[in-house]
C-alpha cells in the first residue's frame, strides 16, 4: 500500500476527507487513514464508521481504541465545532456490494450529506481514491441488481447496518489477495461558509467534488491501473427523495446512508430522470442541468442509521 500526495494540506484548517472506494473491507482506509501513515501530518481528524460497529463486544472496543466516530450528524457537528477533521468512506455498505476485481462502481450520486455538512461547517473537502481496493477480493457468485442475491443483501444490509458481500481470496479462503493499492490524496476543494445551505448550493459543490475526483482517477489510471476492465462509473441515482430530505431538519438527513435501490439500469446522474423533475424544489432540475458539462461520468443505487452521540 503506498500513497501518493499532491499537495500538502493546512493542518489549522478543518477538512471533510471523502475516501473511494469503500471496497470489501475498506483496506486502503484502514491502512492509510485509520492507522493515521502520517498521510495528514499535524492534522487532527477522526474517522467516521456506522453505528453498528460499536454495538458488537471487543470489536466495539477495537474501534473506539483505532480512534473510530459514530457517522451521525451529532458526532460530525461537535468534531467540526472543536476544528476537528473528519474522513468518511462515502460509498459505505452500499458500495462494498459492487465491488469487483478490474471495476471503479462508486455509490456517490446521492451521497449529499458530507457536502452539506462542509458547508454548514466551512469545511473544506478533500477527494481520496485507491487504486486495487476491489482488488484484493473477488464475489462469488453475481449480484445485480434485482437478483435474488442482491435484494437478499440489501434487506441484511438494512437490517444490520452493514452489507454482507460473498467474498473469496487467498487459498479459496477470505483471505485478501496479495495486490498493489495506491491511494491519491487530490487537493482540497474550497467549501464557503454558508451555515444554511440552499439545494442548489449543495448540488452546485457535489459536482465541483465529483469532477475533481474524475480527475485523479483519470491522472493515474495508466499508472496505478493498467489492469481495469472499466473505467469509473457512479451506479447511483438521486431521486426526489434525496432532495425532500436535505430540505429537512439536520437531524432528520442521515450522514452514511447504507441502503441502495434495486435499480437494473444505472444513468449518469447529470441527466434529469422523470422523477427528479417532478421534485417540487425548482432548483433541482436548474442544477442537474447545469451539471453537465461537469467531466465526471456519473452513473448511479438509502438507509437510515440512529443517531447516537459518540465519546470523544
Amino acid at each position: 500500500v503506498s500513497v501518493i500526495k499532491k499537495v500538502d494540506i493546512d493542518p489549522k484548517k478543518k477538512y471533510i476527507i471523502g475516501v473511494h472506494p469503500h471496497g470489501i473491507f475498506g483496506v486502503a482506509a484502514w491502512a492509510n487513514i485509520i492507522s493515521d501513515n502520517d498521510v495528514f501530518p499535524g492534522l487532527n481528524y477522526r474517522v467516521l464508521t456506522v453505528s453498528s460497529n460499536f454495538g458488537i463486544p471487543v470489536w466495539r472496543e477495537v474501534c473506539m481504541g483505532m480512534g473510530l466516530v459514530d457517522a451521525s450528524r451529532d458526532s460530525c457537528k461537535y468534531l467540526l465545532d472543536n476544528n476537528i477533521s473528519v474522513a468518511i468512506v462515502v460509498g459505505g455498505a452500499a458500495e462494498a456490494l459492487d465491488s469487483r476485481p478490474g471495476t471503479n462502481d462508486l455509490t456517490l450520486s446521492r451521497r449529499l450529506g458530507f457536502i452539506r455538512l462542509a458547508l454548514e461547517h466551512g469545511a473544506d473537502v478533500i477527494p481520496v481514491f485507491s487504486f486495487g481496493e476491489n482488488d484484493i477480493y473477488e464475489q462469488v457468485l453475481p449480484n445485480p441488481p434485482g437478483s435474488f442475491i442482491r435484494t437478499m443483501q440489501e434487506k441484511l444490509m438494512k437490517l444490520f447496518g452493514y452489507s454482507i458481500p460473498l467474498v473469496t481470496g487467498r487459498f479459496g479462503f477470505p483471505f485478501p489477495l496479495k495486490r498493489t493499492i495506491t491511494t491519491i490524496v487530490g487537493a482540497p476543494i474550497s467549501v464557503p461558509h454558508i451555515p444554511n445551505p440552499s439545494l442548489q448550493q449543495i448540488l452546485d459543490v457535489h459536482q465541483r467534488y465529483v469532477v475533481a475526483l474524475q480527475d485523479i482517477y483519470d491522472e493515474f489510471k495508466d499508472v496505478c491501473y493498467s489492469n481495469r476492465r472499466q473505467d469509473l462509473r457512479l451506479v447511483d441515482q438521486l431521486r426526489p427523495s434525496d432532495f425532500r430530505r436535505l430540505l429537512k431538519p439536520v437531524d432528520d438527513s442521515p450522514l452514511l446512508p447504507t441502503r441502495t435501490d434495486s435499480s437494473s439500469s444505472p444513468k449518469n446522474a447529470a441527466e434529469p430522470t422523470s422523477e427528479t423533475t417532478t421534485d417540487p424544489n425548482k432548483n433541482a432540475d436548474s442544477s442537474e442541468s447545469s451539471s453537465q458539462s461537469g467531466k465526471a461520468s456519473v452513473k448511479v443505487v438509502k438507509d437510515k442509521s440512529k443517531v447516537r452521540r459518540s465519546k470523544l
